[in-house]
C-alpha cells in the first residue's frame, strides 16, 4: 500500500514540476522579449520566440540519440536539468552585459557574427534544458500522456499571464532572476528524498541569489538615442518608471533641447528640457513652466490646424509626455481629453518638480488611459480637432524598425472612425517625418485620401491641407471641404512662419528647395479624382486592418532602387527590420537541420518514419500559424501586442492542456477524432475571421479587464481542439510499438515550430491575415491526410 501511496505522490510531483518549469520558461520567454525591445530593438523579438521553439525541438534530438540511458537515470537526469534550466535563466541575464553585440556593425565586420551566435547559444541553453526535462517526462509514461501534456500547457499558459504581473512589479532586467529562484525552487520537493540531491539544490539556490545581488549592467544598443544622448557631458536618468508596456527614463542634461517641426526663420531661443524616452527611444521633452517659452511653441507645422479653424475641444491619441496638449492649451483649447495607455509613464510626469510642468494636472485637460483604437471604438465622441503626436512618425523612421510591427492606428478603417469622432466642422491633424527615399508622407497622404472616399468624399482634395519644414509634414484632414478663408489662413501662417505649403501648392512661397520638391506633385496625384498614384518602386497602398503593416515599403523594385542608392549596407540599414527576420529565418533553418533533423538521422529505425513524422510536422506548423493569426487579430481588441500575445498564448495553451487531458476519454478511434476536430477547427477559425470587426467594436467598449477575459473566451474553442492532435498521436505511436518515434515527434514538431513563427509573420506583411489562416487550417488538413499510422490496419 505503501508503494502504492509513494507512486502516486511521485506522480503528483512530476506534475506539479512539469507545471512549474513550463511556468518559468514562459514566463522568461515573454521577459526576454521585453529586455531585447528596451536594450536591443523589438524584432528580436522573433529571433528569441524561435530560439525557445528550437530548445524544444534539440532536446527530442538528445533524447532519441541516448533514450535508454536518460531513462534508467530519469530521477537524478530530472533533478539535474531542472536545476540547470534555473542556472541557464541567470547566465543568460548575465550574458547580456558580457557578449558585447552589436548586430548593426556585421555589415561591415562579420566577425561581430560570432559574439550574436554566443550570445544565442546562452539564451539557447534554459530552453534546452527546460524542454529536456519535458520529453524526458513524456517518455518515461507514455501512457499519461495526457496529464503530462496537460501539465506542461497549462503551466505554460499561466506562465504568459505571470510575465505579465511580474512587469508590473520589476524592471525587465531583473525578471530573469525572478524565474531562475522560481525554478530552482520546482527542484526541492523531489530533492526532499535525498541530502546530497538537497544540498544541490540549495547551491543552486545560493548562485542564483549571489547573481540578483549583483546584477552586471546591460549595454543598450549605441544606435538607440538613449545610448547617445548619455555620452553627453552633465547627462543624468532623474527618473525611471516601467510597466508591461515599456522602460520609461527621464533624462536631464543642459544640451538636450527639443525643437521638432520649428521654422527655421525662428530667431528666438530654445531652452535645454528634460526628455523622457520610451525603451531607448525619443518620446519627447517636458514642458517648462517658464513662459519665455511660449514663441516656439507658435511657429512650428504643428500649428497648423489652430490656424485654420476654431478649436475648443481637442482629443490627443497617444499624448505621451503632453507636448500635443500644451499646445492645444496655450492656442485657446477649452478642453482637451488625452488617451496615453501607459499608467507607469502618467504616474512618472506626475512625480516631477513643477518647474517642469505636468499639463495632465491642468484643470481643461481629462487623462484617459487607454489604446488609441480601443477609445475610438469604446467612446467616441466629437471634437473639433483630434491630433495624432509626431512622436509616432519620428519612431517608425528609425532604421527602418517599424516596418513589421502592426500599428492599427494607421488604418483606413482606424480614419473612417477618425472621420466619425469629429463634429461638422471638425479636422483631424497627423505628422511625418520627410523620410529619403520619400515614403511614410506619401502613404500617409494616400490612407488619408482613400479614407475621405470610403466616407463618400468624392473629390478628397477639396479636404485636405498639408505645409512643411525642413524635415517635417503636417497633414491636416477635414470632414467638410475647406474654404477660400481657411485656405488663405493656411497660406498666410505659412508665409509668416517661414514654411512651405505643399497643398494645395503655392509655388512662388517656396522655401525649402530639397529633394523632396517633387513631393506637392505627388500629394496632387493622390487628392485627383480618379486618384493618379505616384510612379514609386515603394509600397505604398494604404494599410488596412487586415494588413496593418504601415512601415511596410520594401518591394523587389524599391531594393534594387536602394541598392543602386545607397548600396547593399545602406538598404539593410534602411529596412533593418527585414534583415532581422531573414537572418532569424536562415539561422533557424541551419540550426535546426544541424541540431535536430542530422542529428535524428543517425539513428538506425526499424520502419521508416516519415508518414508518421508528417503528421506532427503538420500539426506543429498548423499551430504556430493559427497562434500568430490570433495574435495578430486580437491586438485590436486588447489594444496592445503586449496584452495581445499573453492572453492569446495564456488561453491557447491553457485550452490547449483541456484539450490534451480530455484527449484520455475520447472513446472514437484516433484518425476519426483527428478527422472531425480538423473540420471542427475549420469552422471556429472561419466564424473567427468573419466575426472579427463586429466583434472587434463590441468588446473595445468593455472595460479592460473584460475585453481581456472575452479574447480568452474566444481563444479557448479552438484551443480545446488544437489541444487534441498531439497525444493522439503519441498514443498512437506508442499503441503501434513506435516508442522510439516520439523523441522524433517531438524534434520534428519543434523544428517546423521554429520556422513556421517568422514565416506566419512575413505571410501577415505579404498577403494579410486571412492567408494566415488559410495556410493553417491548411496544415490541419494536412494532418489529416498524414494520420494513416493512427489506425491499427494502417488504413483510413
Amino acid at each position: 500500500m505503501s508503494a502504492t501511496l509513494a507512486k502516486a505522490a511521485n506522480r503528483h510531483i512530476r506534475l506539479a514540476q512539469l507545471f512549474g518549469v513550463s511556468f518559468c520558461l514562459l514566463a522568461f520567454e515573454i521577459c526576454l522579449l521585453r529586455i531585447l525591445s528596451y536594450v536591443q530593438w523589438y524584432h528580436f523579438a522573433y529571433l528569441i520566440i524561435s530560439l525557445a521553439l528550437l530548445g524544444f525541438a534539440v532536446s527530442g534530438s538528445l533524447m532519441h540519440l541516448f533514450r535508454d540511458f536518460w531513462l534508467r537515470h530519469a530521477g537524478i537526469v530530472s533533478l539535474a536539468l531542472i536545476l540547470l534550466t534555473a542556472l541557464a535563466m541567470a547566465l543568460g541575464r548575465q550574458a547580456l552585459a558580457w557578449i558585447p553585440v552589436d548586430i548593426f556593425t556585421a555589415i561591415w565586420k562579420p566577425s561581430e557574427l560570432v559574439w550574436l551566435a554566443l550570445l544565442c547559444l546562452v539564451l539557447f541553453l534554459p530552453f534546452l534544458f527546460g524542454a529536456f526535462f519535458i520529453i524526458l517526462s513524456f517518455s518515461a509514461a507514455p501512457r499519461r500522456i495526457g496529464g503530462l501534456y496537460g501539465a506542461n500547457l497549462l503551466g505554460s499558459g499561466v506562465g504568459s499571464l505571470g510575465a505579465i504581473l511580474f512587469l508590473h512589479l520589476w524592471h525587465p532586467l531583473s525578471i530573469p532572476f525572478v524565474t531562475s529562484f522560481m525554478c530552482a525552487l520546482v527542484a526541492l520537493p523531489s530533492a526532499m528524498q535525498r541530502r546530497s540531491h538537497l544540498v544541490l539544490v540549495i547551491g543552486g539556490l545560493t548562485i542564483i541569489g549571489l547573481c540578483w545581488q549583483m546584477p552586471a549592467a546591460v549595454n543598450m544598443s549605441q544606435y538607440k538615442a538613449l545610448s547617445r544622448v548619455l555620452l553627453m557631458p552633465d547627462t543624468t536618468v532623474t527618473a525611471r518608471a516601467f510597466d508591461p508596456y515599456g522602460v520609461y527614463e527621464l533624462v536631464s542634461s543642459p544640451h538636450l533641447r527639443s525643437a521638432a517641426g520649428l521654422s527655421l526663420g525662428f530667431d528666438g531661443a530654445v531652452q535645454p528640457r528634460p526628455t523622457v524616452f520610451a525603451d531607448g527611444a525619443t518620446m519627447g521633452a517636458l514642458t517648462l513652466a517658464d513662459h519665455a517659452d511660449h514663441a516656439r511653441w507658435r511657429q512650428t507645422v504643428f500649428n497648423l490646424p489652430y490656424r485654420v479653424r476654431d478649436t475648443d475641444t481637442v482629443l490627443v491619441l497617444d499624448a505621451g509626455v503632453g507636448e500635443e496638449i500644451r499646445r492645444a492649451l496655450l492656442e485657446g483649447a477649452a478642453s482637451v481629453t488625452a488617451v496615453e495607455k501607459s499608467r507607469a509613464l502618467l504616474h512618472m510626469l506626475g512625480q516631477q518638480p513643477a518647474s517642469e510642468q505636468n499639463v495632465y494636472d491642468n484643470p481643461a485637460v481629462e487623462a484617459v488611459e487607454d489604446e488609441p483604437r480601443s477609445f475610438l471604438a469604446a467612446r467616441g465622441g466629437t471634437y473639433d480637432l483630434i491630433i495624432l503626436p509626431p512622436g509616432r512618425s519620428l519612431a517608425s523612421a528609425s532604421l527602418g524598425m517599424q516596418s513589421l510591427y502592426e500599428d492599427y492606428l494607421l488604418t483606413t478603417e482606424s480614419f473612417e472612425l477618425l472621420i466619425d469622432s469629429l463634429n461638422d466642422d471638425g479636422i483631424v491633424s497627423i505628422s511625418s517625418v520627410l523620410d529619403t527615399p520619400l515614403r511614410r508622407p506619401i502613404k500617409l497622404f494616400a490612407l488619408m485620401a482613400e479614407s475621405l472616399r470610403q466616407s463618400d468624399v468624392r473629390t478628397p482634395g477639396k479636404h485636405l491641407i498639408a505645409i512643411r519644414n525642413w524635415n517635417m509634414v503636417t497633414f491636416v484632414m477635414s470632414r467638410k471641404p475647406f474654404s477660400v478663408t481657411e485656405l488663405e489662413r493656411a497660406r498666410a501662417f505659412a508665409t509668416q512662419s517661414g514654411l512651405d505649403m505643399i497643398f494645395p501648392f503655392v509655388a512662388e512661397a517656396a522655401r525649402h528647395h530639397l529633394a523632396e520638391n517633387d513631393l506637392p506633385a505627388m500629394l496632387a496625384g493622390l487628392a485627383a479624382t480618379p486618384p493618379v498614384h505616384p510612379d514609386s518602386p515603394f509600397h505604398l497602398v494604404p494599410p488596412t486592418d487586415n494588413q496593418p503593416y504601415f512601415g511596410h515599403f520594401l518591394t523587389t523594385a524599391a531594393a534594387s532602387h536602394m541598392m543602386r542608392t545607397f548600396g547593399a549596407a545602406g538598404l539593410i540599414l534602411q529596412e533593418w527590420a527585414y534583415a532581422i527576420a531573414g537572418f532569424t529565418i536562415l539561422l533557424l533553418m541551419l540550426s535546426g537541420l544541424a541540431l535536430v533533423l542530422l542529428p535524428l538521422r543517425m539513428c538506425r529505425l526499424t520502419d521508416s518514419p516519415a508518414r508518421h513524422l508528417a503528421y506532427f510536422a503538420a500539426i506543429g506548423c498548423g499551430f504556430m500559424f493559427v497562434e500568430m493569426l490570433m495574435i495578430q487579430k486580437l491586438t485590436l481588441i486588447l489594444g496592445d501586442p503586449v496584452y495581445a500575445v499573453s492572453a492569446v498564448v495564456a488561453a491557447l495553451l491553457i485550452f490547449a492542456g483541456i484539450g490534451s487531458v480530455l484527449s484520455s476519454s475520447i472513446k472514437w478511434p484516433a484518425i476519426r477524432t483527428v478527422s472531425w476536430s480538423t473540420a471542427l477547427l475549420l469552422i471556429l477559425v472561419l466564424l473567427f475571421f468573419i466575426s472579427h470587426p463586429l466583434l472587434a467594436t463590441t468588446l473595445a467598449a468593455w472595460p479592460s479587464s473584460l475585453r481581456f477575459a472575452g479574447v480568452v473566451l474566444l481563444v479557448a474553442f479552438p484551443a480545446v481542439v488544437m489541444g487534441l492532435y498531439f497525444p493522439l498521436g503519441i498514443r498512437a505511436l506508442e499503441r503501434s510499438g513506435q516508442l522510439p518515434l516520439i523523441p522524433w515527434a517531438w524534434g520534428v514538431n519543434g523544428f517546423v515550430s521554429v520556422i513556421s513563427a517568422p514565416l506566419a509573420m512575413l505571410t501577415a506583411v505579404g498577403f494579410g491575415f486571412a492567408a494566415v489562416g488559410v495556410i493553417g487550417i491548411g496544415f490541419y488538413a494536412l494532418a489529416v491526410g498524414t494520420a494513416r499510422f493512427m489506425s491499427p490496419s494502417g488504413h483510413t
